[in-house]
Parts: structure tokens; sequence; C-alpha cells
């Protein structure tokens, strides 16, 4: 019999891999027993007909709690027929999940929609020895709606992740926001189409009554030590405006302007050449201003920015100091002319990874203690990037292209 023992642990190798793939593909998932319609009183489809074993697989089944939808295939082909319009058996859930859910169908077209009822869902695919009495739904009868549905956009505005929950939802659905800060960065407050606490709530949720758009709002964290050199306290709302010049506190700590003297403006003038221009401001401008020609009939310019966090570039954003901007024009003597308050703190704040930026005043590349950086700017004329050299002045006017190995300010 020696002979047979490669055998045997072949088989048993075998089995195991069997059991190892029965036992993840039944992994994830869920059921609950239901029972839809009667024979006395069958169930009836969207247009009032007795429903059929047939049109099962056409319906779209959907499960939720708390009224927010849970994005989980629902599969009835384990319901069996009692009688036309009276269903038994088991609905499998592509979820793990072991709560209470709440159970509703659409028609194929979903201009009509039925609430099931509730029920306790088992944490299983294949568990006949399951209680049936305890993880179960009973649907006596269908009662078909009007299906009404919204959108939902969600966007963000600085740093951070918001929850991908743009859609369509059916009225009255509830949908859960989140927003996450990234480094440095804390979350402000949602804008948009939210109401009342639910706006300054980090994750929040709002009802689907209406189409809704909501941004979330990220700003840098505010040192303790900028806010007292600057009011004497630390008890300020950052997001005020003390001085009216159309930028809250947190947004001048982040251009580096005086937050309390609105009124130190000045003008730069910037000289394009034609085609593309990487250049920088080193004023900034009030929060809507926009790139314009300073003489009127001039070729249109277009504007592009890069967004670090995301990586990818941007068009036509509001400008801000410190920031690099891609120009294209056509025109061959242009000259766009920028008002805005004088930057006081040359700091600039890099991303991990590429970033693109200006200085407010003429600076070193890489102070001693800085981390290192590879920096690139444009040559408008040539039409080419070129490599600046670690010892290199950059220039208030001109944009860079710089790549740092961690989120830093230098």
């Amino acid at each position: 019999m020696q002979p047979l023992k490669p055998l045997f642990y072949c088989w048993q190798l075998v089995g195991l891999i069997f059991w190892g793939t029965f036992n993840a593909s039944i992994s994830n998932a869920s059921i609950i027993w239901m029972t839809l319609g009667r024979t006395d009183v069958p169930a009836r489809n969207a247009e009032g007909n007795i429903l059929l074993h047939s049109e099962l697989d056409g319906l779209d089944f959907e499960i939720y709690n708390d009224n927010r939808l849970r994005q989980a295939e629902v599969k009835v082909a384990g319901l069996d027929r009692v009688a036309d319009g009276h269903f038994r058996g088991v609905v499998h859930i592509d979820a793990d999940l072991n709560e209470t859910v709440s159970v509703r169908v659409f028609n194929a077209d979903r201009t009509k929609y039925a609430e099931l009822g509730s029920g306790l869902v088992a944490a299983a695919d294949f568990a006949p020895h399951i209680d049936i009495e305890t993880y179960s739904v009973d649907i006596p009868t269908i009662t078909w709606h009007d299906a009404v549905f919204y959108d939902l956009a969600v966007d963000r505005s600085g740093a951070g992740i918001v929850s991908n929950v743009d859609g369509v939802y059916l009225v009255d659905s509830t949908v859960s926001l989140s927003a996450t800060p990234a480094n440095r960065f804390e979350f402000v407050r949602w804008s948009g189409d939210i109401d009342g606490t639910a706006a300054s709530m980090q994750q929040a949720d709002v009802t689907m009554d209406q189409h809704r758009s909501v941004t979330a709002l990220f700003g840098r964290v505010v040192p303790d030590e900028w806010v007292m050199n600057h009011f004497g306290n630390e008890t300020i709302d950052l997001e005020d405006d003390p001085d009216d010049d159309g930028l809250s506190t947190r947004r001048e700590f982040e251009a580096g302007t005086d937050p309390g003297r609105g009124d130190q403006s000045q003008s730069v003038s910037i000289d394009l050449e034609p085609g593309w221009n990487l250049i920088s401001l080193p004023v900034q401008p009030s929060p809507s201003t926009m790139f314009q020609p300073n003489v009127s009939g001039t070729p249109s310019i277009a504007q592009w920015s890069w967004d670090a966090w995301q990586g990818r570039m941007t068009r036509q954003q509001p400008l801000a100091a410190k920031r690099a901007y891609w120009v294209f024009t056509t025109a061959s003597d242009q000259e766009i002319t920028v008002t805005g308050q004088q930057v006081i703190a040359n700091s600039l704040f890099l991303f991990s990874g590429w970033n693109m930026i200006g200085p407010a005043t003429a600076r070193s590349v890489i102070n001693d203690g800085e981390p290192a950086t590879i920096v690139w700017t444009w040559d408008p004329l040539n039409k080419r990037f070129t490599r600046v050299n670690r010892d290199a002045l950059l220039d208030p006017l001109r944009g860079y292209w710089l790549f740092s190995d961690s989120d830093t300010e230098i």
C-alpha cells in the first residue's frame, strides 16, 4: 500500500484547493429568505398584472438601511415559484452583511418602485441550517409608486478627499458625505446645497429631496503663532475677513499677505511671448480675478494651473499669489497687468511630487536645511524646458516646476 501514499496526498491537495476555491466563492456574501405574494392574493407587476416567475430577472432589487443605499448586487434566482404571483426562496446579496436591511424593487425602466419591507440578513452564502424565521422578509403584496430621482454632485476645493457618492438617487434617500483633509490641511465646511449644522460636519448626511451640488472646502492649518502675531489672541474665526479685502484670514495666511491691511495693493505687469508662457504672480489679486489683456481687442488668453494635490491641470481658476500659470496668447506684444495685495511672507508650500509655483520676491532655489528639489522652468522664446541650478535665483514673475520628496514648506 506504500505506493498509494503519493496518490492519497495528491487527493488531499486537490481537496484543499477545491475547498479553498469554494470557500472563496461564497465569502463576502449574505442571504435572506423571502416570501413574495400569496397564492390567493398574488403579487402584481408595475402594470397591474399578476407577476410571473419569468419577470423576476427583469426587476431591479436594492437593499438599504437607515435609508442609505448599499452598493450590493441582489440576486433573486433562488426564488422558487409556488404559483403565479407567489414566490418563496433565498435571495443572495453580494456583500458581507449581518444586519437588518430594507428591500425595494424597481421595474425594468425604473419608472416605478415599491418598498418591500425589512428583514435581518445572514452573513453566509450557503447555510441551510440558518433559521428561516429569523433571517427573512415577508411581502404579502407589492404597492407600486412613481419613481422620482435627484442628482447629487460632490466636489472639493483645496487639498483633501471627498466620498465618491456622486450619482442619481431615489427621492428622500439619505446619502452620507465624508471629507478627509490632506496633510497640513483641515476641513473647513461644506458649501452648496447643504443646510444647517450639516454644513460644518466632516461626516454629514443629506436627504435627496432635490437636486444637490455640494463642495467640501479644505484649507491650510494656520499656526497659533501666526494668529497671535497678527491679532494678539487665538480666538478668531479664520473664515472671517476683518480687513474687507475679499480674502478670509485663512486665505491671507496661504497667500502670505497681511490679514489686517487690505489697502496694501500694488500692480505688476507681465510681458508675454507668442505661444505658451509659464508665469507667476508676486501679488494676491481679489478672489475672482482672472487673466485679462490690458488692451481691448487683443487676442484672448488661455490660462491653466496645476493641482499638485490631485496631480492634474485645471483651467481658468481664480488667480493666487505664489502659484504659476500656463498662459497662451497669439499676440506678438502682449502685456497683462495684475493688481493685488503685497505679499509679505515668501515661503512656498510644496506637496510631495511635482508643484508649479512662483516666488513673491527673488529667492534662492534651495536654502540650507531644506529638502532636495528638482527645478525646471520654461523658455518661451525657444519653446523648451530648462533646468534651474541649485545656486540660481528664482524670478518672481516666472513660473517653475519643483519636485519635492515630501509635503513641506520652503
